[in-house]
């Protein structure tokens, strides 16, 4: 049976969720290890770009400025590739599509989208920077478990 703690605030004593001595504590913190306070807290997580702390914020900021997502008319998107999952959602004046490559290898993928749609995408939250999307042929090459959120239309 495995014991397990709470991810620490702070890399001092007790992780900073107390000033307690060690002894008065109903369950010990976890104070050595990869796991220690030292090594894993919110306060280093929030320090470093690439943790998952602060791709988990990304992903929520971004889905929370999707208002097309949950209001809009839902599709899937045809690309070509069956470890591909492609939504498109649509509002008025903007749309998002979301690709996630749920395979391990590399592929590439087409998009069905017209030029103007092409013209006035952006992208929104990626597991890398893609190239543009060429209007003549709308292709995205995508790595295993890759991710791309783009938008069309709309404010950016």
């Amino acid at each position: 049976m495995s014991v397990r703690s709470p991810m620490q605030w702070m890399s001092k004593d007790h992780g900073g969720f107390s000033t307690a001595a060690p002894e008065d504590l109903v369950r010990p913190m976890v104070s050595t290890g990869a796991f220690g306070y030292e090594e894993v807290s919110v306060g280093r997580m929030r320090a470093d770009p690439g943790s998952l702390l602060n791709w988990m914020a990304g992903l929520i900021r971004t889905r929370r400025e999707c208002s097309e997502i949950g209001t809009g008319a839902w599709s899937i998107m045809q690309t070509g590739n069956d470890a591909v999952l492609a939504l498109r959602h649509d509002i008025a004046d903007s749309s998002t599509v979301i690709l996630n490559n749920l395979g391990r290898k590399r592929c590439t993928i087409s998009l069905d989208l017209s030029g103007d749609e092409i013209s006035s995408i952006t992208d929104l939250f990626c597991d890398r920077a893609y190239e543009p999307l060429d209007s003549e042929h709308p292709q995205v090459r995508m790595e295993g478990f890759g991710y791309r959120w783009m938008r069309i239309g709309g404010i950016y």
